[in-house]
């Protein structure tokens, strides 16, 4: 960017340069150095120099919300009401580490064992039901996957980790994505039954044959060799995040045969007035067919700020519940993520009821 923004005033100054030389011919004046002679350092430092007159400009000029107390300094407002040129110079990874750590909350980078709760957290801790299950059949079991088991134990979750033993067999190759978005679907189907769900019968169906020949049959990998000769395994590769959710779809969406909705206007799949359901050009089905309702991937500080924006969501009184499908990547975002592998991370906020005769404000 930095470099078409130089090769641009350059060019502009060229054609300056060549206006101004024609005119000093004839009136005998000088003619201006070529535009090669300015040292392209010099642009490029006037150019940032912009940009920071810009950027501060738009700081001065920013205002508080109504509510704030004029006290408040600038790092404890909330990240999302900061001006927009603000935002710009995060990073992505910046910008979810951040809607973590103004919840008071370590991020999932840190490799302490415990924290200090914020208020928030600690006042809901008697009402609260925190359950997860984070799945990995890799056979290195990653320091990542330990990272957000750590995480989620320092909240307060109690945590089934399964991995790769002698009971629980590993992914075959790179099929991490498939088996994950196979997790995620059995899961689902089961109901409240998620957490007690078997883990050897969740396993074995993850990682056999048939999972993955289905799911590369439905994204149309390896059409004219699905299983390798040599091992007698079905051939592998590794998926991106819509990859493994079009997979996930492939499963979802059969058994919801019994779906009903409302015909419309309005539309009951994107709320629009302006369309009848069946004619909805957003989404080519009713929405509990839609795995992306309520599964989501991505990488580990997105996750991270999911399962801290939930949780806060639920013992602040906000929302009841929460339940939180994710496929997790084991790199973090930003413009060289190079992940190298998918991981599953279910996890179940609820606010119990209070023993009666106490009334209770959380249900």
């Amino acid at each position: 960017m930095e470099e078409r923004v130089k090769k641009t005033v350059t060019a502009q100054m060229d054609v300056g340069i060549r206006v101004n030389a024609s005119l000093a011919k004839g009136m005998g004046v000088p003619a201006p150095a070529p535009a090669s002679a300015h040292e392209p350092d010099t642009i490029g430092a006037h150019i940032t120099e912009y940009r920071r007159e810009r950027q501060a400009e738009a700081r001065a000029s920013r205002k508080r919300p109504a509510a704030c107390d004029p006290e408040i300094s600038d790092d404890e407002l909330d990240w999302r009401s900061a001006n927009p040129v603000d935002l710009e110079a995060l990073s992505y990874r910046e910008q979810s580490e951040r809607r973590v750590s103004q919840l008071g909350l370590l991020l999932v980078s840190d490799e302490a064992t415990s924290e200090a709760l914020p208020a928030w957290l600690t006042n809901a801790t008697g009402k609260l039901r925190l359950r997860a299950r984070v799945i990995c059949y890799w056979p290195g079991n990653g320091s990542s996957q330990r990272a957000v088991v750590r995480m989620l134990r320092r909240l307060g979750f109690h945590v089934e980790f399964e991995v790769v033993s002698t009971s629980l067999r590993a992914q075959i190759g790179l099929s991490c994505g498939f088996v994950a978005a196979r997790v995620m679907h059995l899961l689902r189907a089961a109901g409240d039954g998620w957490f007690e769900y078997d883990a050897i019968a969740l396993n074995t169906d993850a990682t056999s044959h048939d999972t993955l020949l289905d799911a590369d049959a439905a994204l149309g990998f390896f059409r004219r060799a699905p299983v390798d000769n040599s091992s007698g395994e079905p051939r592998s590769r590794f998926v991106s995040n819509t990859q493994l959710l079009r997979a996930l779809q492939h499963w979802w969406e059969p058994m919801q045969t019994a779906v009903t909705e409302a015909p419309g206007p309005p539309c009951a799949r994107c709320g629009k007035n302006l369309h009848r359901s069946a004619d909805c050009p957003f989404y080519p089905g009713p929405r509990a067919c839609t795995c992306t309702d309520w599964c989501s991937a991505g990488t580990m500080d997105e996750t991270a700020a999911v399962i801290a924006e939930a949780l806060h969501q639920v013992a602040t009184g906000a929302a009841p519940r929460a339940q939180i499908f994710r496929v997790s990547n084991d790199c973090y975002t930003g413009p060289h993520a190079n992940g190298n592998h998918w991981f599953s991370v279910i996890c179940d906020i609820r606010c119990m009821p209070c023993p009666a005769p106490r009334p209770c404000a959380c249900v």
